[in-house]
């Protein structure tokens, strides 16, 4: 299936060679080719380099360069451009919120920083692209700019208000900053919004926790552990220790 996409960019390419689409077809195909399976225990776990073979990770990079060439406001070529630069030097996540602590070298301080301008790119065109804030987010966050981090996140949730994903991400960057007090208004506000959010009450309750409010925290983490799903395991098994220090 990798080989059929990868035919298929590479036969748009021949037949027009002028369209940036075309190029960013052809990127993307070179990225789904050269991507490497992630841990199967923990998904979301990449260590720099890890996940995007280098050739062809430098394959999509010119065909991504080449798509900006023929037409430089093309968003989705400027985004797809940071991905692949993600996708090669990021640092690694255990399910999005606990950083594995490494020590970049230069060339993926570099990268990371490559991947962030790409994505503003993609954000100065299209600015009411919810996606595009959420990864832009996310490119900061492994180059520890926290202002570009949160900023990000509050523009991801001017454009999709009622966005889960948008919310979760913005009270992860405060759980990771350990601003508790800021992050138990983050969450009320997000809760008021999108109440059914396993994750940002089991956050409420733990920076109650931090803060002493022990009841307050007993209550969050009651109503995380009922609308948490039996599949998230490590959730489910902090919910529950977590209670058991406050019972």
């Amino acid at each position: 299936m990798k080989l059929f996409k990868s035919l298929l960019a590479q036969i748009a390419v021949r037949r027009h060679p002028d369209k940036a689409e075309s190029w960013v077809k052809l990127g993307l195909a070179h990225v789904h080719r050269g991507r490497r399976p992630s841990n199967p225990d923990f998904d979301a776990t990449l260590r720099p380099g890890g996940n995007l073979h280098p050739d062809y990770f430098a394959a999509a990079i010119s065909a991504y360069q080449h798509a900006i060439s023929l037409k430089p406001d093309c968003a989705e070529a400027w985004a797809c451009l940071g991905r692949a630069y993600m996708l090669r030097f990021r640092r690694g996540y255990f399910f999005g919120d606990t950083r594995l602590e490494e020590d970049l070298s230069d060339e993926n301080q570099q990268g990371l920083q490559i991947a962030v301008d790409a994505l503003k790119n993609a954000t100065r065109i299209e600015p009411n692209n919810s996606i595009l804030w959420n990864d832009l987010g996310f490119a900061y966050s492994q180059v520890d700019r926290f202002d570009g981090e949160i900023n990000a996140y509050h523009q991801d949730i001017k454009v999709q208000p009622e966005c889960k994903t948008a919310w979760h991400n913005l009270t992860t960057s405060y759980y990771n900053q350990k601003d508790w007090e800021k992050l138990v208004r983050l969450c009320k506000e997000a809760l008021d919004r999108t109440p059914f959010q396993a994750h940002i009450w089991s956050d409420l309750g733990y920076a109650n926790l931090q803060l002493g409010r022990f009841e307050d925290a007993k209550r969050a983490y009651n109503q995380a552990k009922s609308l948490t799903p039996s599949a998230i395991k490590r959730l489910t098994v902090l919910v529950r220790r977590s209670l058991d220090r406050l019972t």
